[in-house]
């Protein structure tokens, strides 16, 4: 017999519970390899189950583990077991290497440059070899039937470690472990999150790659080693129960300085990681990618006057209430506080950008005030978001694309409010506002690029004479040209609407979803109408549509479910983006209820052939000539 042979078959009686035969072969092993700590620690597993739990001869065993190799880092939390009296192959988070490895498993999906290894207790791993002497973990199970989820253990009971192998053997051959994987640690199962509390890292783990222990949320603490030197973005997002963090001393690239549980990264002073019970030291000045991301259980934290950067994702979806910004910050990143429970910001003195959806997603968030440094606002912003008073800073040059707005998942917006867009402002995106909320639209007399002219409560852009934004109570000007995209989207408020002889172009989306809009009288210097402009208009019953319009865009009545009557006074049948006029499906129904079926279409009557005729028209299954209809009303 060889090493592995002996090793091998000490296994097999071991798991048949001849832990006498099995101690032969390990003892016999151990004459062929006296280095082996993997022959040593099963040497002390079966003195253990022949003598009892505080066999010295198992301790022995372990002790000459620590001769071979005085740094191992793991040895000594089994000696704590042994001595204490605990069963090393009874505790599921035992193992220093792997006691099996094979390129192919019927349970799981192995590449060539991958292997698994099942540890002490069924602990599977999986790793990939990055290089002749280094692997990385590429995924962890509790058992190789992949089945630990299904265990039926109380959570209170639970009190799962795992402890990282700094070395694995593959076909005789040792490979260090260098690096812990993307998602490695995600046990997430079937919607059952398995119970790791606990992990042990050694210090020959160099790299914590990205969401490397995403969702552990009964993950209570972690250790980094002095020997990391790179821990990415979201490492530990949503370990939503993590109260202790801590980096070994001597780390060149991090630390836990002043004892903040949190991870720090010493040469930009960037927070990479906290928990709930962080406390932001002084010295720090960027909070970081997704450093707090999914931190449900922490409801405030205190951020010191040093922070000028708050980076992208940072308390994404955290348990936030409340939250004070300091005068020293200067920029917020994309969904830094969004998903929160906020229900109040103060802003500091020195902020200049708030990018996109940096607080989308905040129910609970009614009262917001711009503080005058501002310059920028991204898209979406604070989408989403009840807003019942709304201060826009005197310094805004940008308000991006539904910064203010929103489709409320939970119900929409009870509140109203005012605004006043400053001077500065230079660019307004679409549908910045909701519509339906706005009580009175205001824009500074003093602003070259924006006016509300005439107190039409709107806001019109000057230089294309376009109302980009109106709300229930705007009044058209006769000077505008153009009813902007998304203009009135989803003003409830708005019941009937006169469009004034001077409007040519009605955008995209202008009027969708005002569901009660009843009346819609057009002018007759109308061209283009664009797509879904009358989208979810559910209370339109009838509209004309002037002579001069030559273009009317793809859905633009689709949803108006009281629609009757379109009058075209056009002779020429209006060109359409498509033939669905209405919606997706009416082309090919044959119901009686259709669209098509429904909607009487009138027109010129030396015009009825060309409609019956024309794409898109012809679907029609009524159409009549206006000269008709009227004699028929005389």
């Amino acid at each position: 017999m060889d090493y592995n042979e002996d090793i091998l078959k000490g296994k097999d009686y071991f798991s048949k519970g001849n832990f006498s035969s099995a101690l032969d072969c390990f003892k016999k092993a151990i004459q062929y390899k006296p280095d082996s700590k993997e022959a040593h620690l099963l040497e002390a597993m079966a003195y253990q189950n022949i003598e009892g739990w505080k066999s010295r001869k198992a301790l022995s065993s372990l002790y000459r583990i620590l001769a071979i190799d005085p740094d191992d880092s793991i040895v000594p939390d089994y000696i704590k077991c042994v001595s204490s009296g605990e069963l090393l192959s009874n505790r599921i988070e035992l193992y220093p290497v792997c006691y099996s490895t094979s390129a192919k498993d019927s349970n799981y999906q192995v590449c060539d440059n991958e292997f698994m290894a099942y540890f002490i207790d069924d602990i599977t791993m999986k790793f990939e070899i990055i290089d002749d002497n280094s692997v990385k973990i590429k995924s962890c199970y509790y058992d190789k039937h992949h089945k630990a989820h299904l265990i039926d253990i109380d959570l209170e009971e639970k009190n799962e470690t795992v402890i990282i192998p700094s070395v694995v053997r593959f076909y005789c051959k040792q490979y260090t472990v260098k690096e812990i994987g993307e998602k490695s640690f995600n046990l997430e199962e079937d919607g059952s999150p398995l119970y790791l509390t606990n992990v042990v890292i050694p210090n020959t783990i160099t790299k914590i790659e990205e969401n490397a222990f995403l969702s552990c949320v009964y993950l209570k603490s972690i250790r980094i080693p002095k020997s990391i030197v790179e821990i990415s973005a979201g490492a530990f997002s949503y370990c939503s129960g993590l109260e202790q963090i801590e980096v070994e001393k001597g780390n060149k690239i991090y630390d836990s300085r002043e004892n903040c549980n949190a991870i720090i990264e010493k040469q930009t002073n960037k927070i990479i990681a906290g928990c709930k019970k962080t406390k932001i030291p002084s010295s720090v000045k960027i909070i970081g990618f997704a450093a707090f991301h999914g931190q449900r259980g922490m409801d405030s934290i205190d951020i010191p006057d040093s922070i000028t950067v708050i980076e992208q994702s940072s308390f994404l979806d955290c348990g936030l209430k409340t939250i004070k910004l300091p005068d020293s910050l200067v920029y917020i990143g994309k969904l830094a506080f969004s998903s929160c429970h906020l229900r109040s910001v103060i802003f500091g003195n020195s902020l200049k950008i708030i990018d996109d959806s940096a607080f989308r997603t905040n129910w609970n968030l009614k009262s917001i005030k711009i503080p005058n440094s501002l310059t920028s606002i991204g898209q979406m912003a604070f989408s989403d978001c009840r807003i019942k008073s709304l201060i826009l800073g005197d310094s805004l040059t940008s308000i991006g694309d539904y910064a203010f707005n929103g489709h409320y998942m939970y119900g929409d917006n009870p509140n109203s409010y005012n605004i006043e867009i400053p001077k500065t402002v230079e660019k307004i995106g679409l549908s910045a506002f909701c519509s339906d909320n706005l009580q009175s639209i205001k824009v500074h007399k003093d602003n070259p690029y924006f006016d509300s002219r005439n107190d039409c409560n709107a806001i019109i852009e000057k230089k294309t004479k376009t109302l980009i934004l109106g709300c229930g109570k705007t009044s058209i000007p006769d000077s505008i040209k153009h009813i902007g995209k998304y203009a009135f989207y989803k003003c409830e408020s708005l019941c009937e609407i006169s469009l004034p002889n001077s409007i040519e172009e009605i955008g995209d989306y202008a009027f969708s979803l005002c569901r009660n809009l009843y009346t819609v009288t057009l002018s007759e210097s109308i061209i283009n109408i664009g797509l879904n402009a009358f989208n979810g208009c559910e209370n339109l019953t009838k509209i004309i549509i002037p002579q001069n319009v030559s273009y009317i865009g793809e859905n633009v009545f689709k949803g108006c479910k009281k629609l009757r009557c379109i009058t075209c006074f056009n002779p020429n049948p209006p060109h359409l983006q498509s033939d669905f006029l209405f919606d997706w499906n009416d082309r090919y129904t044959y119901y009686d209820n259709s669209a098509f079926n429904l909607v009487v279409l009138i027109v010129p009557l030396s015009s009825v052939e060309n409609y019956k005729n024309a794409p898109g028209w012809k679907l029609f299954k009524n159409i009549f000539a206006i000269e008709d209809i009227e004699e028929t009303l005389e």
